[in-house]
């Protein structure tokens, strides 16, 4: 066979399914949650260390600390992400879980947003340009966004 004959044959279903990259956001992603949880833990050990305050508040602010904590890691275990060689899937929620399936050949282009915490935790979204109208896709919270936008790049 020549190599043109190669390159022009259609991709069979099980190489479309080969995965190029999976994740899940980061847990910097959820910086506020577990800066609000800080906050709640210091509060509670005031209120235990030192002899001000009452025991109850100490406890209803332990109890916030861990809202908070249970609250990033259920935002992180509910939402995925996976690149495969024809699409890009983004699955989230527990119970009701819906997937969205954006097929490579419907991207236009790729992008990347990075605030000044994204820049500094090495995370960031990736924003997927659709060829119809003005819409796109989010990938939020993706560590090191460069080498996946440059892995959907490559595929695209």
């Amino acid at each position: 066979m020549t190599a043109d004959a190669l390159t022009s044959r259609p991709r069979s279903s099980d190489e479309d399914r080969l995965l190029v990259w999976e994740g899940r956001p980061a847990w910097s992603e959820y910086i506020f949650l577990w800066f609000f949880a800080l906050i709640s833990a210091v509060r509670a050990l005031t209120v235990f260390i030192l002899p001000m305050g009452d025991p109850g508040s100490g406890l209803i602010y332990l109890l916030g600390a861990g809202l908070f904590i249970g609250l990033a890691s259920f935002l992180r275990r509910t939402n995925r992400y996976a690149v495969t060689r024809a699409a890009v899937h983004r699955a989230s929620g527990l119970f009701g879980r819906g997937e969205k399936i954006i097929p490579l050949k419907e991207i236009a282009r790729l992008s990347i947003e990075q605030g000044p915490l994204d820049r500094l935790f090495g995370i960031g979204t990736l924003l997927l340009h659709l060829k119809e109208g003005d819409r796109a896709d989010r990938l939020n919270g993706i560590r090191d966004p460069e080498v996946v936008c440059r892995k959907i790049e490559a595929l695209l």
